[in-house]
């Protein structure tokens, strides 16, 4: 019988890993400065706006964790396309990637004809790595 443990990851698998987690951050940060609900002028939208904009700031130090409940919180009062998509970043940072996929795909169902071009292209390709079928013990590599 084959040993079953997975192996470690090598030098350059992590340096992929951590590239890749980067990347989703800076890709998370630069669509919460675009993607900040305008219409969040009144009463709940103006309390979604502040949960909001706590949770970008908690993804940028890297408070996942924090950055999650940030988001739901905002996402509770008002939906914006960027709640969800950072959302979703900060799942998969956090390695729930079933969570990650359905906030991928209520995204796309919401909001999917308003996304620009850009948004489109990451979620598309996000929604592809998290369907991508998974070997057991294996770490999966998202580029």
């Amino acid at each position: 019988m084959a040993d079953s443990t997975p192996e470690p990851l090598g030098p350059r698998g992590r340096r992929r890993l951590a590239v890749s987690a980067r990347l989703g951050l800076w890709i998370a940060v630069v669509a919460c400065l675009l993607l900040v609900p305008a219409q969040a002028l009144g009463g709940d939208k103006e309390e979604a706006l502040k949960h909001f904009k706590a949770g970008v700031s908690l993804q940028k130090v890297e408070d996942f964790e924090a950055a999650i409940a940030a988001f739901e919180s905002s996402l509770r009062l008002y939906a914006s396309k960027g709640a969800l998509f950072n959302l979703a970043n900060c799942q998969r940072a956090t390695h729930r990637y079933g969570e990650a996929l359905a906030t991928l795909e209520r995204l796309d169902r919401e909001f999917g004809d308003r996304l620009d071009r850009a948004m489109r292209a990451a979620v598309d390709r996000q929604l592809e790595e998290l369907k991508a079928p998974w070997t057991p013990g294996r770490v999966p590599e998202f580029n």
